[in-house]
């Protein structure tokens, strides 16, 4: 976003939060907004989605959990762990829901969370361990801090990317924006799991 400032500085910015892809394609049909960063799912009547990038998921956790000094967990071994759960009725915990079902895994879950972030902030404070996609510019295992994210191998990907009413009918401006957001982020990926 800075990018996209400094190449146009007179261009007018306005974000909105959403708590949920949903949430983003209602504000997409009843708006002038014209784009929404979301959690890739089924085709929606009136929207098209572009896919961005794949997320790798991983286990958010302080730095003194005996999980924390791993470079990888596998699905199997968070077995009977009690997780900071994402929505139940959001677009990314069906996806990680399915992820884990194809492996044979399910969690246990005691303490629910609104967003992504606010799950990552439990987690650094110690309330609980979380599984939430890697996200670009979010470190992995050997940065300072108190919060340790691990890769855990052999789950799919959660898919993010752009909806918009038609791609086509976006502004240069818009789409110059959507495409530097998509450089970014791909410049900043988090590496996969070894």
């Amino acid at each position: 976003m800075v990018a996209f400032r400094q190449r146009h500085p007179d261009v007018s910015l306005e974000f909105r939060t959403e708590s949920s892809s949903r949430g983003c394609f209602d504000a997409l049909a009843d708006s002038g907004l014209d784009l929404a960063w979301i959690t890739l799912g089924g085709p929606v009547r009136g929207i098209e989605q572009r896919p961005v990038m794949d997320l790798p998921w991983v286990l958010a956790l302080r730095v003194d959990d005996p999980l924390a000094s791993r470079r990888y967990v596998e699905p199997e071994e968070l077995r009977g762990l009690r997780l900071i759960r994402l929505p139940p009725n959001s677009t990314s915990a069906a996806h990680l829901d399915a992820a884990c079902a194809e492996v044979g895994v399910r969690f246990s879950f005691d303490t629910s969370v609104a967003d992504w972030d606010t799950a990552l902030l439990l987690a650094g404070l110690g309330l609980g361990r979380a599984v939430v996609p890697a996200l670009p510019g979010h470190s992995i295992p050997g940065d300072e801090g108190p919060l340790r994210l691990v890769p855990i191998r052999a789950l799919r990907p959660l898919s993010v990317g752009w909806a918009v009413r038609q791609w086509d009918a976006l502004s240069p401006l818009a789409r110059a924006f959507a495409d530097t957001v998509v450089d970014s982020c791909r410049r900043n990926a988090p590496a996969p799991a070894a």
